[in-house]
């Protein structure tokens, strides 16, 4: 067992923390002010039934936060455009490969058909110039046509983009 103090200056000292002991480990700061800020903080403190202690710390506290909020705000942005970026980059390499494969199959198909429409019997090249006019004004009709027939590709298609990076 340890002795007793007796000291009045160790009594003082104890009793001062006790009285400002908290749930939180708080630390002492000294600082300079100027008097007129030093009289608003004692002004804000007395309206608010706080000592000058608190009102000071929740103002530095308050300060504090600001300067986190906008050093966080400022990492946010870069944060959010290369998160969107990678999201996109995946979206990216799906449609080039829906697009080409779909490109290289209506050439293919187009090619295909006109030779064969070219060679049909009594096809002359103004018949075969009227039919493609006709079918490409139809193709561009029709190309965002929604039908029942379409609407399930449709569907397909947006979930096979949506889904991630990894199935691919």
């Amino acid at each position: 067992m340890y002795p007793v103090p007796t000291s009045a200056s160790h009594r003082q000292t104890h009793n001062l923390a006790k009285k400002h002991s908290t749930k939180r480990q708080l630390v002492q700061l000294t600082i300079w002010l100027t008097p007129s800020v030093k009289a608003e903080i004692q002004r804000i403190a007395n309206t608010e039934g706080l000592s000058v202690s608190q009102t000071g710390r929740a103002g530095l506290e308050e300060w504090v936060r600001q300067k986190l909020h906008i050093q966080h705000a400022v990492l946010l942005q870069p944060i959010i455009e290369t998160t969107i970026r990678q999201e996109l980059r995946g979206m990216v390499k799906k449609l080039v490969i829906f697009l080409t494969r779909n490109a290289y199959e209506a050439g293919w198909t187009r090619r295909l058909t006109s030779n064969t429409l070219k060679y049909s019997p009594g096809m002359t090249e103004e018949k075969l110039n009227t039919i493609l006019d006709r079918s490409c004004m139809d193709a561009r009709k029709y190309i965002f046509r929604r039908t029942p027939e379409t609407n399930e590709l449709h569907e397909a298609i947006e979930k096979w983009l949506l889904q991630g990076e990894e199935h691919t």
